[in-house]
């Protein structure tokens, strides 16, 4: 009974580790991905600049965690910030990508229209790119949850990351394997949820996927 309830609040900890950080990269993620694209063309397009947005997404998330113990110590911060670090680089991709291939057809037929910005930057530019930023939402978690397991296998004091760790260096391999188990149901089911809230937020993007 001791081991159900042990596992549970690791099950807790992580999954609240990674909806933190995934959440934070989501809001930070999705205005940097649209701010991106409307910087002026020349600055757009810089080398520099291009390398400032592109650089985060090369490094792996576990090679962070010794510099994030380093300046950050092992705490929760610490978990958040590499979960950010993990989930950060698809959302913030996918959102300028997904705004950036917006046909210009549908941009001038909605100025033809004379909308307010308000209705020209919500109706037109964010509702057209929601489904390329829910597919980089989709990945940010995934990796959000791949990054919040290796911090805690390497820096944790709870979570399943740090009894995946300690079952192995107890030689409970059985435990291990199980736990691994229960890490891969998880990230099925949070990918899950993003689907759901897909479905919920732009159900006519599924519509159109089943009519094609």
């Amino acid at each position: 009974m001791d081991l159900v309830l042990q596992t549970f609040i690791d099950c807790i900890f992580s999954i609240q580790r990674v909806l933190v950080g995934t959440t934070i990269a989501i809001i930070i993620g999705v205005l940097l991905g649209i701010a991106r694209n409307f910087l002026p063309k020349k600055i757009k397009n810089n080398k520099i600049v291009n390398f400032i947005f592109e650089f985060p997404r090369f490094p792996p998330p576990i090679g962070w965690v010794p510099i994030v113990i380093l300046f950050l110590g092992i705490n929760e911060f610490s978990a958040y910030f590499i979960v950010f670090i993990g989930a950060f680089p698809p959302i913030f991709i996918n959102t300028y990508s997904g705004i950036r291939d917006i046909p210009e057809t549908y941009k001038n037929t909605a100025r033809s229209m004379e909308l307010s910005i308000w209705n020209y930057a919500y109706h037109v530019i964010f509702k057209s790119a929601l489904p390329q930023i829910f597919v980089g939402i989709q990945v940010g978690v995934g990796m959000g949850w791949m990054s919040v397991i290796a911090a805690e296998m390497l820096s944790g004091e709870n979570g399943l990351g740090y009894a995946i760790e300690l079952y192995t260096l107890n030689l409970q391999f059985g435990l291990t394997v199980l736990n691994m188990i229960i890490i891969g149901i998880i990230g099925f089911f949070l990918s899950e949820l993003v689907c759901f809230f897909k479905r919920l937020i732009i159900p006519w993007h599924d519509l159109g996927e089943n009519n094609d």
